[in-house]
Parts: structure tokens; C-alpha cells; sequence
């Protein structure tokens, strides 16, 4: 793996997950290539981290990848990370280099390691994971000796989806000037962007250890995420989840306050 290098972002906001993050890796991906973080703020500098003036997204990644570039010249691949996507189980070393050398092997610039069902064996007309657009007109499967891929569907509303993801690194650093001469900034009109000719882009089907959307959704500790940790090697960051959810690192706490929520959102729909 001497030719990958991964990076995780996060932003000045965010920044106060990184310790949560490196000690994730530290205990589900213990196996792993160098790691890079960048963030626009919000943590004291380090020699793992890239901290740059720019506070949007595309161009921040754009930065990021360039110092890549220039700390690891001979890296062809970089693996992109939200911080929030860390792995909460241990992490399939096996599943990930296969996927690895048969990207590197076929050339393919990009392939996604899926947090949510991806349809490997049916043809969905909608889009479970999002809602609502057409999207899978048919599945296509590479079989690969030691793992497959899904193609993407090249009218996939989402095509340039931040999931982890293994990237070509000069394909990258060409996806994110060609956003930014669209005037895309932001991660989400990144994902929906649209491009002549697209590349085609591959899902491996190995799903990476944790919940969709992470362990954040819409700001907020994602409750799925704490009940997905690892107890067994993560207990530590379990307790660390409970107590930016609720300020305390009591698990019997945050159970009583799922069940207020379960109950509340069960009188809400009844009285509504």
C-alpha cells in the first residue's frame, strides 16, 4: 500500500472529532497506509495535519490533494475519507487491497466503498438510499478473483458521491478544477455535478464498517453510529460518541434518552 495515501477532512467545526478519528483508525484499521487530515481550522497544527486558509470545501480538498502530491510524490491513489466516515468496526485489510490492485490493475480512477445497500442483485427504479430520481436502468458486475464491482450509472444524481472512496489522484485533482471552474464549492452540488463524457466511476463490494452518514447526521451525533461501534476494540470510542451526544459517558443514560425520543416521536404520530 505504499502508493496510497489516505486523507480524512473535516472543517474548524468539526475539527474537535479528529482525536475520536485517529483513535478509530488506531483501533479498527491498526494496518492502514499514512493518513493525512486537513481541516481549515480548529486544532492545534501537527505533522499529520493540513490546516488551509479555505474554508469551503472543493477548494480545501483541492489543497489537500496538492500536498499530497507534493509529501508523497510516488502515491498514484489517494483514499478520501469525511471524518464522520471512520471506520467503527474493524476494517477488512483483505477486502480493501483487493480492491486496491484491481482498480490499479484496470485503471478505473475511482472506486466507492459503499455505507449504505448498494443493489447488487435487483434493477431499483428508485433510489432507496436518497429517495425519489431514476436511476438504475441495469446492473452491471465486474467479477474480479478476490472481489467485484458495481458500475455506477452514469445518470446517477449523485455520481460524484463523498463516500470513502479510493481515487486516482491526478483524476481527482482534475475533478475538482473542473468543479471549481463550474463555480462548485460545496460537497453537495460536487456530488450532482455533471460532466460530458464521465469517466465511469465503480462501487466495490466491500461496505465500509460504519453507518450511513456516518457518525454525524445533519450536525448531530448519529445515535445508529454509537450503537455500531465495536464495543469489544471501541468501547472508549463508544463512551466518547455518548458524550458529545448527550454530555455525559453514561450508556445508561443515552438508552433512557433514545427511549424518551422513541416514545415522543410514537405520541407525535399518533396525535398527528
Amino acid at each position: 500500500m505504499s502508493d496510497i495515501v489516505i486523507l480524512v477532512t473535516t472543517h474548524s467545526k468539526a475539527a474537535r472529532y479528529l482525536p475520536a478519528v485517529r483513535e478509530a483508525l488506531d483501533a479498527f484499521w491498526p494496518d492502514r497506509p499514512p493518513v493525512r487530515y486537513l481541516t481549515d481550522g480548529g486544532t492545534a497544527p501537527a505533522t499529520d495535519i493540513y490546516i488551509e486558509d479555505e474554508r469551503e470545501f472543493v477548494p480545501l480538498l483541492a489543497k489537500g490533494v496538492a500536498r499530497i502530491k507534493a509529501e508523497f510524490p510516488a502515491a498514484t491513489h489517494v483514499f478520501h475519507m469525511l471524518e464522520d466516515h471512520c471506520p467503527l468496526r474493524t476494517c477488512d485489510n483483505s477486502q480493501f487491497n483487493a480492491a486496491l490492485r484491481e482498480a490499479t490493475a484496470r485503471g478505473f480512477v475511482n472506486v466507492a466503498f459503499p455505507t449504505y445497500d448498494w443493489p447488487w442483485d435487483y434493477c431499483d427504479p428508485i433510489d432507496r438510499a436518497f429517495g425519489e430520481r431514476e436511476v438504475w436502468k441495469s446492473i452491471e458486475i465486474i467479477e474480479a478473483a478476490e472481489t467485484k464491482f458495481g458500475l455506477v450509472p452514469l445518470d446517477y444524481f449523485r455520481y460524484y458521491q463523498i463516500q470513502p472512496t479510493i481515487w486516482h489522484i491526478n483524476y481527482l485533482a482534475g475533478l475538482l478544477a473542473a468543479a471549481a471552474d463550474r463555480g462548485i464549492t460545496d460537497p453537495w452540488k460536487l456530488e450532482c455535478m455533471q460532466l460530458p463524457s464521465p469517466q465511469q466511476h465503480y462501487v466495490s463490494s466491500y461496505r465500509w464498517p460504519t453507518v450511513h452518514h456516518g457518525f454525524l447526521a445533519q450536525g448531530k451525533i448519529n445515535a445508529a453510529a454509537i450503537k455500531f461501534v465495536d464495543t469489544k476494540i471501541g468501547k472508549s470510542i463508544r463512551r466518547n460518541l455518548i458524550k458529545q451526544a448527550i454530555g455525559f459517558e453514561s450508556e445508561t443514560l443515552f438508552d433512557l434518552n433514545i427511549m424518551r425520543l422513541r416514545v415522543a416521536n410514537r405520541l407525535s404520530r399518533m396525535m398527528n
